[in-house]
């Protein structure tokens, strides 16, 4: 039996001890005479890290993930953070589906304190897979069996036919919408990668709306520098996709040891891929090397579309948190409007990193630094960078959206002078 009673909230309220009466509603489950009282208090405390963090806890028990990740977020901005708010902050994006958001915050977590709860075993949790019961398999005698999703990941890859047609080789990839199969194709003799969308998100409505308004966008959109989709299967929640054997530009980087000045002419018609995409009214909100492809021939595509925002949209809820942190722009981490100029941040970043070796803000605080802190000149750290290019870079960084490039097409315009 609850401690207080509703008219205890009241009383509390009426005193203007709104902390006090939003825990007793709480306590109460009135969740939104909590969350009125907890806009109040932000508007008197803007800065207030308790506050921040109580009102991520509630949005989190109203499960609205999205804002409470915002909120838990502002509360680590307060300071340099603590184990509470990182294992919460944690929680939230394994919820959201974002399971390398949550790997990489329970690390942060288990790095200051490695006994924290069961921080270690809800990291081992996140690796363990979690198939969806899409695929079949020939037994036997002939009968169709489901993927068991509990099984080990290598007893459960190697031979699953999918749809008695698509044999899946081996995981090449997984992101907060979805695991990526290299597959072969027996109809069509070739290899493709297959898409398929976890059970905890094809339990959402939300998600699998998400999941197949990719694929739509990709097929939508029809340029030679993006990933060619093959086929939407809606039943199974999966899609196929062109495979690209060339590996992701990380991985290039990696394997040409080469300076970054060898990866402009391969973005240069990544930007042309972009500038259409944002002609059609869709900001991609996750660009990164791992998002970008080599082909066999040494063509780099433009892929998962999968957290793309489409201007007039009402998939997500206002203020999403939603991309890469090391990428994002200032706007994007602070949850307010995206544009084509939220793109060019994240081109910004990328370049920096092909250039320097190293990403402009790292750390615990890369969200704050993002925001608040003014990007070392990467010529600093490669003196070998053209002064043109040092400029245009620190430009796509600017902190203000229209203080960068305004659109891709003049970024390529600008990369193609120096």
């Amino acid at each position: 039996m609850p401690d207080h009673t509703l008219q205890d909230a009241k009383n509390f309220e009426r005193a203007q001890d709104y902390g006090k009466a939003a825990a007793i509603y709480i306590e109460l489950g009135k969740y939104e005479q909590a969350l009125a009282l907890y806009l109040r208090l932000e508007q008197q405390y803007p800065f207030h890290k308790e506050i921040k963090f109580k009102f991520g806890r509630l949005l989190m028990e109203m499960k609205r993930w999205d804002e409470a990740i915002v909120k838990l977020q502002e509360a680590l901005f307060r300071g340099n953070g603590d184990d509470e708010t990182l294992y919460q902050l944690a929680e939230c994006f394994a919820q959201k589906g974002l399971i390398h958001a949550a790997k990489e915050t329970y690390a942060d977590l288990l790095e200051r304190n490695y006994n924290y709860k069961d921080a270690k075993e809800k990291l081992q949790a996140l690796d363990r897979p979690k198939f969806a019961p899409f695929a079949t398999q020939a037994a036997p005698n002939d009968a169709k069996t489901r993927l068991n999703v509990e099984q080990d990941a290598q007893q459960t890859l190697q031979g699953i036919t999918v749809e008695e047609r698509y044999t899946l080789l081996a995981e090449i990839g997984r992101g907060g919408m979805g695991i990526v199969y290299k597959a072969e194709d027996a109809q069509q003799h070739r290899e493709v990668a297959i898409k398929v969308l976890p059970p905890n998100l094809a339990e959402s409505e939300e998600h699998r709306t998400r999941f197949f308004r990719e694929a739509q966008i990709i097929a939508n959109l029809r340029h030679p520098h993006i990933v060619s989709i093959l086929e939407i299967n809606p039943f199974q929640h999966f899609i196929v996709m062109e495979y690209l054997s060339g590996g992701t530009l990380k991985q290039w980087k990696q394997r040409q040891n080469a300076g970054g000045m060898a990866a402009l002419p391969l973005l240069l018609p990544i930007l042309d891929a972009l500038h259409t995409v944002h002609q059609s009214g869709i900001v991609h909100r996750d660009l990164k090397p791992e998002n970008l492809l080599l082909s066999a021939a040494g063509e780099l595509k433009l892929t998962d579309f999968g957290i793309a925002h489409i201007a007039g949209a009402t998939i997500t809820h206002t203020g999403a948190h939603l991309g890469t942190i090391p990428y994002m722009a200032p706007e994007q981490i602070l949850g307010v409007r995206v544009d084509a100029r939220t793109d060019i941040y994240a081109v910004g970043v990328m370049l920096y990193e092909l250039l320097t070796g190293q990403l402009p803000f790292t750390g615990k605080e890369t969200s704050f630094q993002h925001v608040h802190t003014p990007p070392r000149p990467p010529i600093e750290l490669n003196a070998g960078i053209p002064a043109a290019l040092n400029g245009i870079i620190l430009k796509c960084l600017a902190k203000q959206p229209e203080e960068r490039f305004q659109d891709a097409k003049e970024l390529a315009e600008a990369l193609r002078s120096v």
